[in-house]
């Protein structure tokens, strides 16, 4: 399937996330919607302490719609955004422990702050057990976005650090994510 028909289907289900003093960005990236349509998952190091979290609205990108951080793992540069309305359809998710070398993928963002999503073909480049390389060239407002399969399923999330989200994408694929943010919150 050609990446514009994948883009199409995967585009509604990425967001621009910003980190906010009063109307200032002070950080931005980006982000994918996942679980029930409420929750975005980023990167930790979009996230700014003290800073309101936000991302800019899919139906009106000039508004701001506000969140609050459920889930901030620094080690694993990992963060999950809860909105209290539906913000859009959920991104499928895959399993990352099924690509080669050479496989195929995409990435989808706003690198560099801009306002319009872009595309950036790729293939997997290595791997490793604990994260997978690409030759795309991402930038920063990549950070937090999603890598995704010819299948359409997000198997990794854009970041510069070497660190395994497959296990986490599996937790969120099977639904047990929940518990385990759940449990760390409290």
């Amino acid at each position: 399937m050609p990446l514009t028909k994948l883009y199409q289907q995967v585009k509604n289900s990425v967001v621009r996330v910003l980190a906010l003093n009063g109307v200032n960005p002070v950080s931005f990236g980006t982000g994918s919607i996942i679980g029930s349509g409420k929750i975005v998952l980023t990167c930790a190091h979009c996230i700014i302490m003290g800073a309101q979290m936000a991302i800019a609205d899919p139906a009106n990108p000039a508004r701001a719609l506000f969140g609050k951080v459920i889930m901030s793992d620094p080690i694993r540069d990992i963060a999950l955004l809860e909105f209290t309305n539906h913000i859009g359809s959920p991104i499928k998710i895959g399993n990352s422990s099924s690509c080669l070398v050479g496989n195929g993928a995409f990435v989808v963002g706003y690198p560099m702050g801009v306002d319009d999503q872009t595309l950036l073909s790729a293939h997997i480049a290595s791997i490793a057990p604990d994260y997978l390389r690409i030759d795309a060239s991402v930038n920063h407002g990549n950070s937090g976005g999603p890598l995704i399969n010819l299948n359409g399923e997000q198997i990794g999330i854009i970041n510069s650090k070497h660190g395994s989200l497959s296990q986490f994408l599996i937790q969120i694929k099977n639904a047990t994510a929940c518990r385990w943010y759940k449990a760390w919150r409290n």
